[in-house]
């Protein structure tokens, strides 16, 4: 089987594709999809989640998929490390290089203008529109007070 080029990514039908080692991506429409790592464990599979295309760009799943290999290899499961992580540290929120409850607790902001920031931070990793919508809400709630 052929590793995955970049190039083509984009021109993909829907469906699921393999680059090897355990990378996959499932083409939802064209265009759009989501890079999957597939793995075994005590001869249980399992699958996780590496991004969503094109966020994340092939080297990029194929840099992830090497850090999840890395932890199995350790007799981890990856999917209970990133469970770990992911309440310390959320990927969706360091992307930024601060967390927002850093920014937040720095300027002491208020409950309405913190919710503001975390939905704005992590809205193109998370939640998308919704998020947006929330932030606005928030913003809205803040309007509303001042006048």
């Amino acid at each position: 089987m052929a590793k995955l080029k970049s190039k083509e990514l984009k021109h993909l039908q829907k469906g699921k594709y393999h680059d090897g080692e355990g990378l996959y991506i499932r083409i939802l429409r064209q265009g759009k999809g989501l890079w999957t790592y597939r793995f075994a464990i005590n001869k249980k599979c399992h699958e996780m989640s590496l991004g969503t295309y094109p966020e994340v760009r092939l080297s990029e799943a194929r840099k992830k998929l090497l850090k999840q290999r890395r932890v199995k290899v350790n007799n981890l499961n990856p999917l209970d490390e990133r469970r770990k992580d992911n309440i310390k540290k959320p990927e969706h929120y360091i992307k930024g290089g601060i967390e927002p409850i850093e920014y937040i607790t720095k300027n002491k902001l208020s409950y309405c203008e913190g919710n503001v920031i975390k939905y704005i931070t992590r809205w193109r990793y998370k939640g998308g529109l919704e998020d947006l919508k929330k932030a606005k809400q928030y913003i809205d709630f803040i309007i509303e007070k001042e006048t």
